[in-house]
């Protein structure tokens, strides 16, 4: 048994969502050139129009097939296109953490980013990442820009702690993804890694 899952495929619904896209993106398109020149014929409004709105049909479809695996019991298939999205929308960026002890109080937590397969860290398209630690971090958020190790960060906690990784890429056009990880610190003293 393969310990990675396949490599994404387009499904069904991401399929549907890209035409969805297009269709709006060609509407748009189409709506801006004949508003430029109103010589053109009514057919070219109704063209435009039906396009535009043909895309918004087709993205709202897809939206309401995820919020109808909300409704119910969701089957293997439907967690696995679950999977496959969140695999898709992250680019394969995760964000994990190691725990070493510094004494009976305190730990050192490190976070970094974790490429799966190919993607935006693994071909060097993460220009910096800010991570937010919480309130009780004073100097907050820490932006890194060392790409070493995966963009790791070190700090000191001791206790439990939401960790959110802001992660801007180097194409400004790219809007910037946030990751979150939960850290629990272990209640065996071990240094842990999660």
């Amino acid at each position: 048994m393969d310990r990675y899952p396949k490599p994404l495929e387009p499904t069904r619904d991401s399929t549907l969502r890209r035409i969805g896209e297009i269709g709006l993106g060609a509407g748009i398109a189409a709506l801006l050139a004949f508003a430029a020149s109103p010589e053109v014929a009514t057919a070219g409004w109704s063209i435009a129009w039906g396009a535009f709105v043909f895309g918004v049909a087709v993205i709202l479809w897809d939206e309401f097939r995820l919020w109808q695996l909300d409704a119910r019991a969701w089957s293997t298939d439907q967690w696995n296109l679950l999977r496959r999205r969140n695999y898709q929308l992250r680019e394969g960026l995760f964000l994990v953490h190691w725990l070493d002890p510094i004494d009976g109080h305190n730990w050192k937590l490190t976070v970094r980013l974790m490429q799966h397969r190919e993607g935006p860290l693994s071909e060097g398209r993460v220009k910096e990442v800010e991570y937010v630690f919480g309130e009780r971090f004073q100097e907050g958020p820490f932006r890194w820009q060392d790409p070493t190790d995966g963009f790791a960060y070190s700090t000191t906690i001791y206790g439990p702690l939401l960790v959110l990784a802001r992660v801007v890429f180097k194409n400004r056009l790219r809007r910037p993804l946030l990751i979150e990880r939960y850290v629990v610190l272990p209640e065996d003293g071990e240094s842990k890694e999660e």
